[in-house]
């Protein structure tokens, strides 16, 4: 920019307009000299620029202006009073200084008076102001008489004398000029005053908000705080505050101080200036509203308020709503506080996006805590339920007519007896400490152990259920059961325990002997008798059959009458009828009844029997 402004400077330096008051500014600041010369060049006037005193002075020898400009501290020999000095004792002495000076000292006017300077302007010094004096300055240069004050007038100040050569209208528009000044830096001094106590009052509000929001924890507390703390903010009057609600809604989430215009039911709803321009992305900062659409079209006293500035409420790209501040004057906020007010914005936003989550946060402990005690009570109904069962198959296990038992797998093939029922001491006739904590090798005897780990092993290796028959003698005798045994598997497949059961079948082993030798000799006995015997199946198709029968068929072996009938062998011409008495009987319930039949022989012959049916039923059937 100020390279900008220098190669503008130049292009007009070289270019000078015929007419135009030449003014000659010596400033040796970069910054103010760019500032001072482009606003006098704005003004009309043909600026020179010298940067330091004794380069005033040479440029003064080379040509004339109309009014000199200068600071009165520069580097080198030539400062502000010295070339004022200087112009005015050289031949164009009517030519009016003005001094720059900051006025921190009273001897800045006697020595500017005694220097012979025209004009005082205090810096840093507004553009319009400098042109309005410069103005002054060259009307009274013009109107000015041409008598001179052929002496100098002795002044007295702090101690000192001083000899002032000044003409003396020069001294009074010098006076005039100074007290000018001093007057407007006490008027901007009594406006920063009141710009400092507002700001200090709007700094009150804005903090009263941050530290209001600090100790709200829900919604409704944020921006009923928000609103309330922000009316304290001066020139503001009432105030609400709108959030977003979906995509293009918005709700009312808090009010101060409204008038009963806007108190009337969905005065406050519906669309606005400055919600459509939040949902357009345009309110990116806080903006003065010409008017509110709400108060202006509202049915009622609206307490002479007609302004709002809205405060974006933000957090991040997002927007989330809305603070409207209500005034009765334009530019109800300024630039400071607009700032300060957009900064807030994001506070409340932040504040509310922080009740929300903690809103939410609750809500899922809630939710989890309860889900966390429906677990706790499911997992109690489950624990005493497995409890119970726990109880029942204890008292299966220990009730149970098997012998029950389980065994810790060790290493190097060792298996040890952990837990048994009491019917492996009933059978066994070994006792709890007989038993428990021995390992198999102690407890089974051979040639039954080798089968028993072997089985053992086959369980782990194949990881199944293995079942056999051993025979084993204990104190109670020689006992034969059927043997289960099942393999328990860690989560590293490691095989940690064998479960099993033993059936004790002793006494049906004896019983079956029994029946099997009982039934030799019966077919021994049945063998030997005369009369014929057989036994049929369902299908009245021969599954036994003495020798006797075999030879009443004229056969030699009762094996050739098996899976043949009787029927086959009776003579056709009777075969229907004494089929017809042989259904009669069957399955009836009657007493078993005699049927004469004719039979054929294989060789031709034929011989008369008596054969009596007697049905057997097994599972009801026949």
């Amino acid at each position: 920019m100020l390279k900008t402004r220098r190669r503008q400077a130049k292009k007009r330096a070289d270019t000078r307009v015929p007419g135009r008051p030449r003014v000659l500014h010596v400033e040796d600041s970069p910054t103010q000299a760019e500032a001072t010369s482009a606003a006098l060049e704005d003004g009309g006037y043909d600026v020179t620029l010298a940067r330091s005193g004794d380069k005033a002075v040479y440029v003064l020898g080379e040509r004339t202006f109309d009014i000199v400009i200068s600071d009165i501290v520069m580097p080198g020999k030539v400062d502000g009073y010295e070339l004022c000095r200087r112009v005015k004792a050289g031949p164009h002495g009517d030519t009016p200084v003005v001094l720059l000076t900051s006025l921190s000292d009273p001897m800045d006017i006697i020595r500017g008076l005694e220097a012979g300077a025209d004009n005082f302007l205090t810096k840093p010094c507004a553009p319009d102001h400098l042109l309005d004096r410069l103005q002054v300055i060259l009307a009274t240069k013009r109107s000015r008489a041409r008598g001179r004050v052929r002496a100098g007038i002795a002044v007295y100040f702090l101690g000192r004398q001083f000899t002032i050569t000044s003409e003396r209208e020069q001294i009074l528009d010098l006076l005039v000029s100074t007290f000018e000044d001093a007057v407007r830096q006490n008027h901007e001094l009594r406006e920063r005053e009141e710009r400092l106590a507002r700001s200090q009052q709007s700094l009150a509000a804005l903090y009263q908000i941050a530290v209001g929001l600090n100790a709200c924890n829900t919604e409704a507390e944020v921006a009923a705080a928000a609103v309330a703390h922000a009316v304290e903010i001066p020139g503001v009057r009432a105030g609400w505050l709108v959030l977003r609600e979906g995509e293009t809604g918005f709700r009312i989430a808090a009010t101060r101080n409204v008038p009963p215009a806007l108190q009337e039911p969905g005065a406050l709803d519906g669309d606005c200036l400055c919600r459509q321009r939040l949902l357009a992305g345009d309110l990116d900062q806080v903006t003065n509203m010409m008017e509110c659409e709400r108060l202006t079209t509202a049915r009622g006293d609206t307490r002479g308020l007609r302004y709002h500035a809205s405060v974006p409420l933000w957090i991040g790209e997002r927007t989330v709503g809305i603070l409207n501040l209500v005034g009765s004057e334009r530019g109800l906020v300024s630039e400071e506080d607009r700032a300060l007010l957009y900064g807030v914005g994001n506070q409340i936003a932040t504040a509310l996006e922080r009740t929300r989550l903690r809103q939410q946060l609750e809500t899922l402990v809630e939710q989890r805590t309860a889900a966390l005690r429906a677990e706790i009570t499911e997992r109690t109904r489950a624990e005493e339920t497995l409890r119970e069962r726990e109880k029942q198959l204890s008292s299966i296990y220990e009730t149970a007519a098997d012998i029950l038992f389980q065994l810790a797998v060790e290493p190097g093939g060792t298996y040890r007896f952990t837990s048994v029922n009491r019917a492996f001491f009933s059978v066994t006739g070994l006792g709890l400490d007989q038993i428990v904590g021995k390992r198999v090798d102690e407890i089974i005897p051979q040639p039954s152990l080798a089968l028993v780990l072997a089985r053992y092993g086959e369980a782990i290796r194949e990881k199944r259920i293995v079942r056999w028959e051993e025979t084993s003698v204990y104190p109670t005798g020689e006992l034969t059961g059927e043997v289960s045994i099942a393999p328990v598997f860690d989560a590293a497949g490691r095989c940690t325990h064998l479960v099993g059961a033993v059936h004790d079948v002793t006494e049906r082993n004896r019983a079956e002997t029994a029946l099997r030798e009982s039934e030799e000799r019966y077919r021994s006995l049945v063998n030997e008798v005369n009369d014929g015997f057989f036994v049929t199946d369902e299908h009245e198709r021969f599954t036994y059959a003495n020798r006797a029968l075999a030879l009443i068929h004229g056969l030699t072996n009762p094996a050739e009458l098996i899976g043949r009938t009787f029927l086959e062998f009776v003579a056709p011409s009777a075969r229907a009828a004494v089929e017809a008495e042989f259904r009669a009987g069957v399955g009836s319930g009657a007493k078993p009844k005699i049927v004469t039949a004719t039979i054929v022989r294989p060789d031709g012959g034929e011989g008369v029997v008596e054969v009596k049916p007697v049905t057997v039923y097994q599972d009801e059937r026949v």
